[in-house]
Protein backbone atom coordinates (compact mmCIF):
# COMPACT_ATOMS: atom_id res chain seq x y z
CA UNK A 1 0.00 0.00 0.00
CA UNK A 2 0.82 3.58 -0.24
CA UNK A 3 4.02 5.25 2.62
CA UNK A 4 1.86 6.78 5.30
CA UNK A 5 1.94 10.28 4.70
CA UNK A 6 2.17 9.83 0.78
CA UNK A 7 1.02 12.82 -1.27
CA UNK A 8 -2.09 11.30 -3.86
CA UNK A 9 -2.51 13.04 -6.60
CA UNK A 10 -5.10 15.63 -5.82
CA UNK A 11 -8.69 14.78 -7.68
CA UNK A 12 -6.70 11.63 -9.12
CA UNK A 13 -7.57 7.80 -6.94
CA UNK A 14 -4.51 5.56 -7.06
CA UNK A 15 -5.39 1.67 -8.15
CA UNK A 16 -4.29 -1.95 -5.84
CA UNK A 17 -2.92 -3.83 -7.94
CA UNK A 18 -2.09 -7.21 -6.90
CA UNK A 19 0.49 -9.39 -8.70
CA UNK A 20 -0.12 -13.08 -8.70
CA UNK A 21 2.23 -15.88 -9.65
CA UNK A 22 1.15 -19.15 -10.76
CA UNK A 23 2.89 -22.17 -9.61
CA UNK A 24 4.76 -24.53 -12.26
CA UNK A 25 8.10 -25.89 -10.71
CA UNK A 26 10.78 -25.34 -13.48
CA UNK A 27 8.03 -22.99 -15.22
CA UNK A 28 8.96 -20.19 -12.64
CA UNK A 29 11.57 -19.25 -15.22
CA UNK A 30 8.64 -17.58 -17.18
CA UNK A 31 7.32 -15.02 -14.85
CA UNK A 32 10.65 -14.37 -13.63
CA UNK A 33 11.57 -13.56 -17.48
CA UNK A 34 8.47 -11.26 -17.72
CA UNK A 35 9.26 -9.34 -14.25
CA UNK A 36 12.87 -8.95 -15.74
CA UNK A 37 11.47 -7.35 -18.50
CA UNK A 38 9.30 -5.20 -16.54
CA UNK A 39 12.05 -4.02 -14.53
CA UNK A 40 14.25 -3.47 -17.26
CA UNK A 41 11.41 -0.87 -18.69
CA UNK A 42 10.92 1.06 -15.38
CA UNK A 43 13.86 0.45 -13.74
CA UNK A 44 12.19 -0.16 -10.73
CA UNK A 45 11.80 -3.27 -8.22
CA UNK A 46 8.06 -5.27 -9.01
CA UNK A 47 7.76 -4.77 -5.17
CA UNK A 48 8.07 -1.10 -5.66
CA UNK A 49 5.39 -1.62 -8.46
CA UNK A 50 2.43 -3.86 -7.16
CA UNK A 51 0.66 -2.54 -3.97
CA UNK A 52 -0.30 -6.85 -2.91
CA UNK A 53 1.65 -10.00 -3.95
CA UNK A 54 0.24 -13.84 -3.96
CA UNK A 55 2.05 -16.50 -5.31
CA UNK A 56 1.17 -20.20 -5.59
CA UNK A 57 4.35 -22.75 -5.29
CA UNK A 58 7.22 -21.91 -6.68
CA UNK A 59 5.22 -18.69 -7.18
CA UNK A 60 5.46 -18.14 -3.34
CA UNK A 61 9.23 -18.49 -3.11
CA UNK A 62 9.10 -16.06 -6.58
CA UNK A 63 7.47 -13.48 -4.39
CA UNK A 64 9.60 -14.42 -0.98
CA UNK A 65 12.31 -13.88 -3.01
CA UNK A 66 11.26 -10.18 -4.31
CA UNK A 67 10.76 -9.83 -0.46
CA UNK A 68 13.93 -9.82 0.75
CA UNK A 69 15.78 -6.83 1.75
CA UNK A 70 19.43 -5.09 0.83
CA UNK A 71 21.16 -5.59 3.57
CA UNK A 72 22.99 -2.48 2.70
CA UNK A 73 20.01 -0.50 2.42
CA UNK A 74 16.81 -2.11 3.90
CA UNK A 75 14.54 0.12 1.47
CA UNK A 76 15.53 -1.96 -1.39
CA UNK A 77 15.19 -5.24 -3.06
CA UNK A 78 18.20 -7.19 -2.11
CA UNK A 79 17.61 -8.90 -5.78
CA UNK A 80 17.01 -7.77 -9.36
CA UNK A 81 14.71 -10.13 -11.76
CA UNK A 82 17.95 -11.10 -13.69
CA UNK A 83 19.89 -11.91 -10.30
CA UNK A 84 16.36 -14.32 -9.78
CA UNK A 85 16.81 -16.05 -12.64
CA UNK A 86 20.52 -16.57 -12.45
CA UNK A 87 20.16 -18.34 -9.07
CA UNK A 88 16.93 -20.20 -10.34
CA UNK A 89 18.69 -21.73 -12.82
CA UNK A 90 21.60 -22.65 -10.87
CA UNK A 91 19.76 -23.74 -7.90
CA UNK A 92 16.76 -25.58 -8.77
CA UNK A 93 19.00 -29.02 -10.10
CA UNK A 94 19.08 -29.07 -6.01
CA UNK A 95 15.35 -29.06 -5.57
CA UNK A 96 14.88 -31.26 -8.55
CA UNK A 97 17.74 -34.12 -9.00
CA UNK A 98 17.83 -36.28 -11.17
CA UNK A 99 15.52 -39.73 -9.73
CA UNK A 100 16.08 -41.84 -12.30
CA UNK A 101 13.01 -43.24 -14.82
CA UNK A 102 11.13 -41.15 -11.79
CA UNK A 103 8.08 -40.74 -13.71
CA UNK A 104 8.19 -44.33 -15.00
CA UNK A 105 8.63 -45.56 -11.45
CA UNK A 106 5.89 -43.66 -9.73
CA UNK A 107 3.17 -44.01 -12.39
CA UNK A 108 3.79 -47.79 -12.21
CA UNK A 109 3.83 -48.01 -8.65
CA UNK A 110 0.56 -46.56 -8.22
CA UNK A 111 -0.85 -48.33 -10.89
CA UNK A 112 0.11 -51.60 -9.00
CA UNK A 113 -1.21 -49.70 -5.79
CA UNK A 114 -4.29 -49.50 -7.55
CA UNK A 115 -4.36 -52.63 -8.81
CA UNK A 116 -3.61 -54.30 -4.90
CA UNK A 117 -6.81 -52.81 -3.77
CA UNK A 118 -8.94 -53.32 -7.12
CA UNK A 119 -7.59 -57.29 -6.82
CA UNK A 120 -8.63 -57.64 -3.14
CA UNK A 121 -12.16 -56.60 -4.22
CA UNK A 122 -12.70 -58.65 -7.18
CA UNK A 123 -10.84 -61.90 -5.83
CA UNK A 124 -13.74 -61.98 -3.05
CA UNK A 125 -16.54 -60.88 -6.00
CA UNK A 126 -15.27 -64.03 -8.07
CA UNK A 127 -14.61 -66.70 -5.21
CA UNK A 128 -18.03 -65.80 -3.90
CA UNK A 129 -19.84 -65.65 -7.52
CA UNK A 130 -17.94 -69.02 -8.43
CA UNK A 131 -19.16 -70.65 -5.04
CA UNK A 132 -22.41 -69.89 -5.54
CA UNK A 133 -25.26 -72.96 -6.22
CA UNK A 134 -26.63 -72.24 -9.64
CA UNK A 135 -29.79 -73.83 -8.64
CA UNK A 136 -31.04 -73.74 -5.25
CA UNK A 137 -30.70 -77.68 -3.42
CA UNK A 138 -32.25 -77.04 0.49
CA UNK A 139 -33.15 -81.23 0.06
CA UNK A 140 -29.30 -82.26 -1.25
CA UNK A 141 -30.43 -83.30 -4.31
CA UNK A 142 -27.28 -85.94 -5.81
CA UNK A 143 -28.51 -84.55 -9.27
CA UNK A 144 -28.72 -80.98 -8.29
CA UNK A 145 -25.86 -81.51 -6.55
CA UNK A 146 -24.01 -82.74 -9.26
CA UNK A 147 -24.98 -80.15 -11.78
CA UNK A 148 -23.88 -77.13 -9.06
CA UNK A 149 -20.47 -78.80 -8.99
CA UNK A 150 -20.17 -78.73 -12.74
CA UNK A 151 -21.27 -75.13 -13.14
CA UNK A 152 -18.82 -74.29 -10.10
CA UNK A 153 -16.07 -76.04 -11.47
CA UNK A 154 -17.21 -73.72 -14.87
CA UNK A 155 -17.22 -71.03 -13.22
CA UNK A 156 -13.99 -71.14 -11.64
CA UNK A 157 -12.37 -71.80 -14.71
CA UNK A 158 -13.61 -68.81 -16.39
CA UNK A 159 -12.95 -66.95 -13.35
CA UNK A 160 -9.54 -67.88 -13.16
CA UNK A 161 -8.01 -66.22 -15.70
CA UNK A 162 -8.84 -62.68 -14.03
CA UNK A 163 -7.82 -64.41 -10.64
CA UNK A 164 -4.75 -65.16 -12.05
CA UNK A 165 -3.72 -62.18 -13.92
CA UNK A 166 -4.54 -60.26 -10.57
CA UNK A 167 -2.08 -61.99 -8.72
CA UNK A 168 0.49 -62.42 -11.25
CA UNK A 169 0.27 -58.54 -11.80
CA UNK A 170 1.28 -58.74 -7.60
CA UNK A 171 4.41 -61.50 -7.91
CA UNK A 172 6.01 -59.27 -10.22
CA UNK A 173 5.43 -55.68 -9.42
CA UNK A 174 8.56 -53.88 -8.75
CA UNK A 175 9.51 -53.06 -5.18
CA UNK A 176 9.65 -49.34 -5.36
CA UNK A 177 9.37 -46.98 -2.58
CA UNK A 178 8.11 -43.21 -2.85
CA UNK A 179 11.63 -42.40 -2.07
CA UNK A 180 13.18 -43.47 -5.20
CA UNK A 181 10.87 -40.90 -7.24
CA UNK A 182 9.42 -38.51 -4.59
CA UNK A 183 11.55 -35.08 -4.35
CA UNK A 184 13.13 -34.30 -0.24
CA UNK A 185 11.73 -30.86 1.31
CA UNK A 186 15.28 -30.63 2.35
CA UNK A 187 16.49 -30.34 -0.65
CA UNK A 188 13.88 -27.63 -1.36
CA UNK A 189 14.30 -25.82 2.48
CA UNK A 190 17.95 -25.88 1.56
CA UNK A 191 17.79 -23.77 -1.75
CA UNK A 192 15.38 -21.59 -0.39
CA UNK A 193 17.23 -20.85 2.86
CA UNK A 194 20.37 -19.84 0.96
CA UNK A 195 18.22 -17.67 -1.55
CA UNK A 196 16.02 -16.24 1.53
CA UNK A 197 18.49 -16.43 4.43
CA UNK A 198 18.31 -18.96 6.92
CA UNK A 199 16.62 -15.78 9.89
CA UNK A 200 14.79 -13.66 8.09
CA UNK A 201 10.82 -13.91 8.93
CA UNK A 202 8.40 -13.41 7.12
CA UNK A 203 7.30 -10.19 8.63
CA UNK A 204 10.74 -8.85 7.27
CA UNK A 205 8.68 -8.70 4.13
CA UNK A 206 8.71 -5.42 2.07
CA UNK A 207 5.68 -5.70 0.68
CA UNK A 208 2.06 -6.96 1.45
CA UNK A 209 2.47 -10.89 0.68
CA UNK A 210 0.16 -13.92 0.65
CA UNK A 211 0.58 -17.54 0.14
CA UNK A 212 -1.82 -19.91 0.21
CA UNK A 213 -1.18 -23.06 2.23
CA UNK A 214 -4.19 -26.07 2.94
CA UNK A 215 -3.78 -27.51 6.62
CA UNK A 216 -4.20 -31.57 6.22
CA UNK A 217 -5.33 -31.66 9.71
CA UNK A 218 -8.41 -28.64 9.72
CA UNK A 219 -9.08 -29.44 6.11
CA UNK A 220 -8.88 -25.09 5.92
CA UNK A 221 -7.32 -23.20 3.47
CA UNK A 222 -4.31 -20.87 5.35
CA UNK A 223 -2.58 -17.75 4.25
CA UNK A 224 0.74 -17.29 5.03
CA UNK A 225 0.66 -13.25 4.98
CA UNK A 226 2.44 -10.47 5.76
CA UNK A 227 1.30 -6.69 6.19
CA UNK A 228 3.38 -3.34 6.99
CA UNK A 229 5.96 -5.49 9.09
CA UNK A 230 3.22 -7.86 10.94
CA UNK A 231 3.13 -11.57 9.54
CA UNK A 232 -0.07 -14.14 10.26
CA UNK A 233 2.40 -16.76 11.59
CA UNK A 234 5.44 -16.81 13.58
CA UNK A 235 7.50 -18.54 11.07
CA UNK A 236 10.62 -17.59 8.66
CA UNK A 237 10.19 -16.67 5.00
CA UNK A 238 11.86 -19.75 4.05
CA UNK A 239 9.30 -21.78 6.36
CA UNK A 240 6.21 -20.02 4.23
CA UNK A 241 7.70 -20.92 1.14
CA UNK A 242 8.33 -24.27 1.46
CA UNK A 243 5.13 -24.86 2.97
CA UNK A 244 3.42 -22.89 -0.43
CA UNK A 245 5.72 -25.33 -2.31
CA UNK A 246 4.75 -28.55 -0.66
CA UNK A 247 2.89 -29.99 -3.46
CA UNK A 248 2.11 -33.75 -2.03
CA UNK A 249 2.87 -35.14 -5.85
CA UNK A 250 6.40 -34.66 -5.60
CA UNK A 251 7.38 -33.74 -1.92
CA UNK A 252 6.56 -34.57 1.87
CA UNK A 253 4.12 -31.80 3.09
CA UNK A 254 5.38 -29.21 5.85
CA UNK A 255 4.35 -30.63 9.33
CA UNK A 256 5.15 -28.78 12.88
CA UNK A 257 3.94 -28.83 15.81
CA UNK A 258 2.60 -25.45 18.33
CA UNK A 259 3.30 -22.70 15.09
CA UNK A 260 2.08 -19.73 16.23
CA UNK A 261 -0.83 -17.63 14.84
CA UNK A 262 -1.59 -13.89 14.83
CA UNK A 263 -5.19 -12.77 14.83
CA UNK A 264 -6.52 -9.43 13.16
CA UNK A 265 -6.31 -7.67 16.58
CA UNK A 266 -2.84 -9.21 17.21
CA UNK A 267 -3.85 -11.56 19.71
CA UNK A 268 -2.09 -14.86 18.83
CA UNK A 269 -2.19 -18.62 19.59
CA UNK A 270 -0.41 -22.20 18.88
CA UNK A 271 -1.53 -25.09 17.24
CA UNK A 272 -0.14 -27.63 15.29
CA UNK A 273 -0.06 -27.60 11.13
CA UNK A 274 0.25 -29.70 8.18
CA UNK A 275 0.42 -27.40 5.41
CA UNK A 276 0.70 -28.79 1.67
CA UNK A 277 0.73 -26.79 -1.36
CA UNK A 278 -2.75 -26.13 -2.65
CA UNK A 279 -1.71 -24.96 -6.28
CA UNK A 280 -3.38 -28.16 -8.01
CA UNK A 281 -6.32 -25.26 -8.05
CA UNK A 282 -4.34 -21.99 -9.13
CA UNK A 283 -7.12 -19.87 -8.35
CA UNK A 284 -5.68 -16.53 -7.04
CA UNK A 285 -7.51 -14.88 -3.54
CA UNK A 286 -5.41 -12.47 -2.59
CA UNK A 287 -7.22 -9.78 -3.98
CA UNK A 288 -10.24 -10.48 -2.50
CA UNK A 289 -8.49 -10.64 1.23
CA UNK A 290 -7.17 -6.90 0.70
CA UNK A 291 -10.30 -5.81 -0.28
CA UNK A 292 -12.52 -7.51 2.69
CA UNK A 293 -10.29 -5.45 4.84
CA UNK A 294 -11.21 -2.01 3.21
CA UNK A 295 -14.20 -0.01 4.96
CA UNK A 296 -15.79 2.57 3.56
CA UNK A 297 -15.21 3.59 -0.06
CA UNK A 298 -14.02 0.16 -2.37
CA UNK A 299 -11.10 1.47 -4.36
CA UNK A 300 -10.15 0.84 -7.93
CA UNK A 301 -8.68 -3.16 -7.60
CA UNK A 302 -6.83 -4.86 -10.35
CA UNK A 303 -5.10 -8.01 -10.56
CA UNK A 304 -1.79 -9.03 -12.74
CA UNK A 305 -1.64 -12.69 -13.34
CA UNK A 306 1.45 -14.09 -14.22
CA UNK A 307 1.16 -17.45 -16.12
CA UNK A 308 3.30 -20.76 -17.51
CA UNK A 309 0.87 -22.16 -19.56
CA UNK A 310 -0.61 -21.35 -22.76
CA UNK A 311 -3.73 -22.15 -21.73
CA UNK A 312 -3.86 -19.11 -19.26
CA UNK A 313 -5.34 -20.18 -15.78
CA UNK A 314 -4.60 -24.11 -14.93
CA UNK A 315 -8.22 -24.94 -15.22
CA UNK A 316 -11.22 -23.50 -17.05
CA UNK A 317 -13.75 -21.10 -15.33
CA UNK A 318 -15.51 -24.12 -14.58
CA UNK A 319 -13.66 -24.63 -11.87
CA UNK A 320 -14.78 -21.18 -9.97
CA UNK A 321 -18.18 -23.24 -10.00
CA UNK A 322 -19.66 -24.48 -6.76
CA UNK A 323 -19.18 -28.49 -6.40
CA UNK A 324 -22.36 -29.52 -7.92
CA UNK A 325 -21.33 -27.92 -11.54
CA UNK A 326 -18.40 -28.66 -14.32
CA UNK A 327 -15.16 -29.78 -13.65
CA UNK A 328 -16.06 -29.46 -9.90
CA UNK A 329 -18.63 -31.97 -9.88
CA UNK A 330 -16.21 -34.75 -11.76
CA UNK A 331 -13.77 -33.74 -9.35
CA UNK A 332 -16.04 -34.55 -6.70
CA UNK A 333 -17.42 -37.75 -7.57
CA UNK A 334 -13.95 -39.09 -7.96
CA UNK A 335 -13.05 -37.93 -4.65
CA UNK A 336 -16.95 -40.27 -3.36
CA UNK A 337 -15.98 -42.65 -5.48
CA UNK A 338 -11.99 -43.44 -4.16
CA UNK A 339 -12.15 -44.56 -0.58
CA UNK A 340 -8.76 -43.73 0.22
CA UNK A 341 -7.14 -44.56 3.74
CA UNK A 342 -5.83 -40.51 3.75
CA UNK A 343 -8.93 -39.36 4.09
CA UNK A 344 -9.41 -40.07 7.75
CA UNK A 345 -6.57 -38.21 9.72
CA UNK A 346 -8.36 -37.01 12.61
CA UNK A 347 -6.48 -37.59 16.08
CA UNK A 348 -2.86 -37.62 14.66
CA UNK A 349 0.55 -35.63 14.41
CA UNK A 350 1.15 -33.30 12.72
CA UNK A 351 4.35 -35.50 11.95
CA UNK A 352 2.16 -39.04 11.74
CA UNK A 353 -0.27 -37.05 8.57
CA UNK A 354 3.41 -35.89 7.11
CA UNK A 355 4.22 -39.94 6.79
CA UNK A 356 0.49 -40.85 5.91
CA UNK A 357 0.96 -38.40 3.24
CA UNK A 358 4.26 -39.77 2.05
CA UNK A 359 3.42 -43.41 2.22
CA UNK A 360 0.86 -43.23 -0.01
CA UNK A 361 3.14 -42.25 -2.34
CA UNK A 362 2.78 -39.59 -5.51
CA UNK A 363 -0.01 -39.52 -7.66
CA UNK A 364 -2.23 -42.56 -6.67
CA UNK A 365 -1.83 -41.13 -2.30
CA UNK A 366 -2.44 -37.72 -3.76
CA UNK A 367 -5.41 -38.95 -5.67
CA UNK A 368 -6.49 -41.00 -2.48
CA UNK A 369 -5.88 -38.34 0.14
CA UNK A 370 -6.19 -35.49 -1.60
CA UNK A 371 -9.09 -35.02 -3.87
CA UNK A 372 -11.57 -34.00 -1.26
CA UNK A 373 -8.94 -31.70 0.27
CA UNK A 374 -8.68 -30.15 -2.90
CA UNK A 375 -12.24 -29.76 -3.57
CA UNK A 376 -13.16 -28.18 -0.55
CA UNK A 377 -9.92 -25.81 -1.25
CA UNK A 378 -12.22 -25.03 -4.48
CA UNK A 379 -15.17 -24.62 -2.31
CA UNK A 380 -13.20 -21.85 -0.03
CA UNK A 381 -11.90 -19.83 -2.83
CA UNK A 382 -15.55 -19.65 -4.45
CA UNK A 383 -17.35 -18.40 -1.55
CA UNK A 384 -14.45 -15.60 -0.86
CA UNK A 385 -14.54 -15.07 -4.85
CA UNK A 386 -18.50 -14.70 -4.83
CA UNK A 387 -18.36 -10.62 -3.98
CA UNK A 388 -15.35 -10.00 -5.66
CA UNK A 389 -14.10 -6.20 -6.30
CA UNK A 390 -12.74 -7.03 -9.48
CA UNK A 391 -15.23 -5.87 -13.32
CA UNK A 392 -14.64 -7.53 -16.65
CA UNK A 393 -11.24 -5.25 -17.67
CA UNK A 394 -9.47 -5.95 -14.21
CA UNK A 395 -7.86 -9.01 -14.74
CA UNK A 396 -4.87 -8.69 -16.98
CA UNK A 397 -3.28 -12.51 -17.58
CA UNK A 398 0.42 -12.39 -18.50
CA UNK A 399 2.14 -15.42 -20.29
CA UNK A 400 2.69 -17.74 -23.28
CA UNK A 401 0.56 -17.96 -25.60
CA UNK A 402 -0.70 -21.09 -28.18
CA UNK A 403 1.33 -19.33 -31.11
CA UNK A 404 5.01 -20.06 -29.35
CA UNK A 405 6.88 -23.20 -30.09
CA UNK A 406 8.24 -25.98 -27.72
CA UNK A 407 6.08 -25.65 -24.98
CA UNK A 408 6.98 -27.15 -21.84
CA UNK A 409 5.32 -30.17 -21.06
CA UNK A 410 3.77 -30.74 -16.91
CA UNK A 411 6.28 -33.11 -16.13
CA UNK A 412 9.15 -31.40 -17.27
CA UNK A 413 7.89 -28.77 -14.70
CA UNK A 414 9.63 -30.99 -12.27
CA UNK A 415 12.94 -32.06 -14.81
CA UNK A 416 15.52 -29.58 -13.99
CA UNK A 417 18.08 -31.27 -16.92
CA UNK A 418 20.07 -28.75 -18.87
CA UNK A 419 18.12 -29.66 -21.60
CA UNK A 420 14.81 -28.81 -20.12
CA UNK A 421 15.88 -25.66 -18.55
CA UNK A 422 17.54 -24.50 -22.01
CA UNK A 423 14.19 -25.00 -23.58
CA UNK A 424 12.48 -23.01 -21.04
CA UNK A 425 14.51 -20.25 -21.29
CA UNK A 426 13.71 -20.01 -24.86
CA UNK A 427 9.93 -20.50 -23.98
CA UNK A 428 10.47 -17.53 -21.71
CA UNK A 429 12.47 -15.68 -24.51
CA UNK A 430 9.55 -16.29 -26.89
CA UNK A 431 6.89 -15.18 -23.95
CA UNK A 432 8.92 -11.61 -23.87
CA UNK A 433 8.27 -11.47 -27.63
CA UNK A 434 4.34 -12.32 -28.51
CA UNK A 435 3.63 -10.30 -24.99
CA UNK A 436 6.13 -7.45 -25.45
CA UNK A 437 2.76 -4.93 -25.67
CA UNK A 438 1.14 -6.10 -22.95
CA UNK A 439 4.31 -5.48 -20.52
CA UNK A 440 4.51 -1.92 -21.95
CA UNK A 441 1.59 -1.25 -21.39
CA UNK A 442 1.11 -2.48 -17.67
CA UNK A 443 4.61 -0.72 -17.19
CA UNK A 444 2.81 2.29 -18.11
CA UNK A 445 0.25 1.80 -16.04
CA UNK A 446 1.92 1.07 -12.61
CA UNK A 447 4.28 4.20 -12.89
CA UNK A 448 1.23 6.27 -13.67
CA UNK A 449 -0.43 4.71 -10.46
CA UNK A 450 2.96 5.00 -8.17
CA UNK A 451 3.06 8.48 -9.36
CA UNK A 452 -0.53 9.14 -8.22
CA UNK A 453 0.22 6.99 -4.52
CA UNK A 454 2.97 10.00 -4.31
CA UNK A 455 6.10 7.15 -4.33
CA UNK A 456 8.02 9.08 -7.05
CA UNK A 457 8.15 12.36 -7.96
CA UNK A 458 7.07 14.17 -10.80
CA UNK A 459 10.43 14.00 -12.98
CA UNK A 460 10.90 10.79 -11.40
CA UNK A 461 7.60 9.90 -13.17
CA UNK A 462 8.73 11.68 -16.34
CA UNK A 463 12.01 10.03 -16.48
CA UNK A 464 10.59 6.43 -16.26
CA UNK A 465 8.01 7.74 -19.05
CA UNK A 466 10.84 8.37 -21.09
CA UNK A 467 13.07 5.32 -20.20
CA UNK A 468 9.98 3.20 -21.24
CA UNK A 469 9.47 4.64 -24.78
CA UNK A 470 13.30 4.62 -25.35
CA UNK A 471 12.98 0.85 -24.35
CA UNK A 472 12.44 -1.25 -27.18
CA UNK A 473 12.20 -5.32 -27.06
CA UNK A 474 15.57 -4.83 -29.93
CA UNK A 475 17.43 -2.88 -27.36
CA UNK A 476 16.96 -5.06 -24.70
CA UNK A 477 20.00 -7.41 -22.87
CA UNK A 478 16.93 -10.05 -21.55
CA UNK A 479 16.92 -12.18 -25.16
CA UNK A 480 21.03 -12.29 -24.61
CA UNK A 481 21.02 -13.18 -20.96
CA UNK A 482 18.53 -15.42 -21.28
CA UNK A 483 21.16 -17.33 -23.79
CA UNK A 484 24.11 -16.72 -21.37
CA UNK A 485 22.78 -18.28 -18.49
CA UNK A 486 21.39 -21.39 -20.37
CA UNK A 487 23.12 -24.67 -18.64
CA UNK A 488 24.17 -25.64 -22.62
CA UNK A 489 25.67 -22.50 -23.20
CA UNK A 490 29.52 -22.78 -23.87
CA UNK A 491 31.52 -21.13 -21.00
CA UNK A 492 34.41 -18.94 -22.41
CA UNK A 493 37.38 -20.48 -20.71
CA UNK A 494 40.71 -19.11 -20.16
CA UNK A 495 43.12 -19.45 -22.72
CA UNK A 496 45.80 -21.86 -21.95
CA UNK A 497 49.39 -19.81 -22.60
CA UNK A 498 52.21 -22.46 -23.32
CA UNK A 499 55.57 -22.35 -21.82
CA UNK A 500 58.49 -22.68 -23.61
CA UNK A 501 60.88 -25.38 -22.45
CA UNK A 502 64.02 -23.44 -19.80
CA UNK A 503 66.79 -23.33 -22.66
CA UNK A 504 70.17 -25.19 -20.66
CA UNK A 505 72.62 -22.42 -19.96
Amino acid sequence: MADEGAQLIEGQQPTIYTLYIQGGGMKGIIPLTVLARLEELTGQSPVDLFQVMEGSSVGAFLVAGMNIRDPDDPDKAKYTMKDGLQLFVETTPQIFPDKGLRTLKMATDQVFDGLAEASEEINTDIEEWANTDVIDNPDGDTLTSGFNGLATGAKWLAGGIPYASLELFQWIRPDWEPEEYMFEQKDIRNVYESVLGKDTKLSDCRNVIHMPVYDAMTKKINFLSCRNGVSSHDITMADAAVAASANNFIVELFAREDVVHRNEDGTTYTKDVAWLDPAMVHIPTGHNIEANRITGEMPPMKLVEMTVNSRGSYFSDEWYHEADTGASAAFNWAADTINGDLQNLEGLSPKEVQDEYYKAGGIWGAFEGGLKDFQNHINQVHDMNKNSPLGPDDRIMIGPVKSQTDEPSFLQAQDASPETIDQILDYAGQTIQTQNDAITNLAYELVENIHLMGRITDQEYEDIKTRIDQSPLEKSTLPQFLKEISPLQEKPTTPQIEVAPATPS
